[in-house]
């Protein structure tokens, strides 16, 4: 269900997603959320607040202790005494805590270290630097290597230290090149369908060579005269064409196919560039291995594996539910396919509506925050589709149990913000 009024997101006995803009009070609604389960008699331990940053998990706990200082006196000595069992953190931190507590069952050394995401990225770049010079010295990727730099010049080592990095950033890249290799004949196609129209041949007197036979074959006659070398209409070619009968009709028939090449052109390069980035990876996973370290992409992958093909999920998944039974989420238009994998199948039960908890009388509830034009970590694979799925889920599974907030306003546009603004800028724009 839709909710009406904002005072749904402290009543703790709904799950709630909330969307809503910069400047909304986020954040504070969250607090406000985690503050009022408290005050309901729910153990501190049993509310698991999860955020992006550790900055944010560090601000997250002294917002909650500001406003129970001012507000709840005798809450907040409680709460003071509980300090240590606040499970107030980031992602990363909940993975890492999941993955040492079962350590044996992810495989993984239980003194393994965390790298933090500026130390993987130098230990990165000294990988990728590493292995580009290997390839110009003839080992693997040479071919490669020397291909690029005839193609490119000297810029064509940047273009490969720059696709390589995107690999690394993004998800793998899961476009095979087959996927958008078009017919041939479809230009041959194109060429006899506007050759037809009457008057053409002579619209295109000065080109005839475009009509010639085997041209239809030389797929870069037809480009040479349509396409600049960066691959984009010439400007020279638009005036003969209006010239052609149904011209709108065929010109986006060669907007399909310039669009499609282009693609095409732009997977062959990536699937050229995924070798160099294997090999990186390779030596990338083996220094990290030598060394007794994970990064933040092996806690959130790791941690997904274990909660969905481990063959101990069920009992990990139990020792979750039996520890916690609210979860917070805050900012979550910024997660990942990864970390949605992970909440959803440990929130599996919740949204069942049944389970061990059901019969004991406590009902689990989730809490997200978030807005979905504000995703700042895309280039850490953050999905806001998630934000639609988990509402569509929520709702489907949950019923009345669940409320979606939406959030217009914000405190920044507030009509006596604008006012001010608009009179001060209005002022200095006469003057200007």
């Amino acid at each position: 269900m839709r909710g009406s009024k904002m005072s749904n997101y402290l009543d703790t006995d709904k799950s709630i997603i909330i969307s809503a803009p910069a400047g909304s009070g986020k954040t504070e609604k969250l607090a406000r959320r985690y503050i009022a389960l408290l005050q309901k008699g729910v153990d501190v331990e049993r509310i698991l607040a999860v955020t992006f940053t550790d900055k944010a998990a560090a601000e997250m706990k002294q917002r909650i202790l500001k406003i129970l200082r001012e507000e709840d006196g005798e809450l907040f000595v409680k709460l003071l005494d509980k300090m240590p069992l606040m499970r107030v953190s980031t992602i990363h931190s909940f993975c890492g805590t999941l993955l040492r507590r079962f350590s044996f069952e992810a495989g993984i050394d239980p003194n393994y270290k965390v790298e933090d995401a500026i130390d993987s990225r130098i230990v990165w770049e000294d990988i990728l630097f590493e292995i580009l010079m290997d390839a110009g010295k003839g080992k693997r990727g040479h071919d490669l290597f020397i291909q690029t730099l005839s193609e490119k010049g000297f810029r064509g080592l940047d273009y490969l230290r720059g696709t390589a990095d995107y690999l690394y950033q993004k998800t793998p890249f899961s476009i095979e090149a087959e996927t958008f290799r078009h017919d041939p004949a479809e230009v041959g196609e194109l060429i006899e369908e506007l050759r037809a129209w009457p008057g053409v041949e002579e619209a295109f007197s000065g080109y005839t060579g475009l009509f010639e036979k085997g041209a239809l074959q030389d797929m870069a006659s037809f480009e040479k005269f349509f396409l600049t070398d960066r691959k984009e209409p010439r400007k020279r070619a638009v005036p003969l064409l209006k010239e052609i009968p149904d011209y709108r009709g065929w010109a986006s028939k060669m907007h399909i196919y310039w669009k499609e090449k282009k693609t095409e052109e732009f997977v062959e390069r990536t699937e050229r560039i995924k070798e160099i980035f294997r090999i990186c990876l390779e030596k990338y996973t083996a220094r990290k291995k030598s060394k007794g370290i994970l990064d933040f992409s092996d806690l959130e992958y790791l941690a997904y594996r274990m909660v969905t093909e481990n063959p101990e999920w069920a009992n990990i998944l139990y020792a979750f539910d039996e520890k916690t039974d609210h979860l917070l989420v805050d900012e979550f238009q910024d997660t990942n396919n990864f970390q949605w994998a992970i909440v959803d199948k440990l929130t599996e039960e919740w949204r069942a509506g049944f389970g061990a908890k059901r019969a004991e009388g406590i009902r689990p509830t989730v809490f997200f925050v978030g807005d979905e034009k504000q995703s700042i970590y895309f280039f850490r694979g953050a999905n806001v589709e998630i934000f639609r799925r988990a509402r569509e889920k929520f709702e489907a599974w949950l019923g009345d149990e669940f409320c979606y907030e939406e959030v217009k306003e914000n405190y920044r546009s507030l009509p006596a913000i604008i006012e001010f603004t608009n009179h001060v800028f209005s002022r200095i724009m006469d003057r200007a």
